[in-house]
């Protein structure tokens, strides 16, 4: 869930799943660079594309929270608290 929310990050200025903020990447590369993880040079632009988030998205999302929404789940999975997960997030 934790991983969840980083993904879900910024959902304003993404709009849609997968689209990447050029500005965010500029900023991690930058960091590895300081810090001595990146050590080649390379334009963020040519690592870093949203060449295909239209078609990844063009997915049936209704179908999808359809299935989601008759999935059975597992009494073990039955028990977890989400919502006190939610709040210690």
């Amino acid at each position: 869930m934790q991983l969840a929310n980083v993904f879900a990050g910024r959902w304003d200025e993404r709009k849609k799943w997968g689209f990447h903020i050029l500005d965010s990447w500029q900023l991690f590369f930058d960091t590895g660079r300081s810090i001595g993880q990146i050590t080649s040079d390379f334009k963020t632009e040519d690592v870093v594309k949203n060449d295909l988030v239209d078609e990844a998205n063009s997915f049936d999302a209704a179908k999808v929270k359809a299935d989601a929404d008759g999935f059975a789940l597992s009494d073990d999975y039955k028990k977890v608290d989400v919502d006190a997960i939610k709040a210690a997030l």
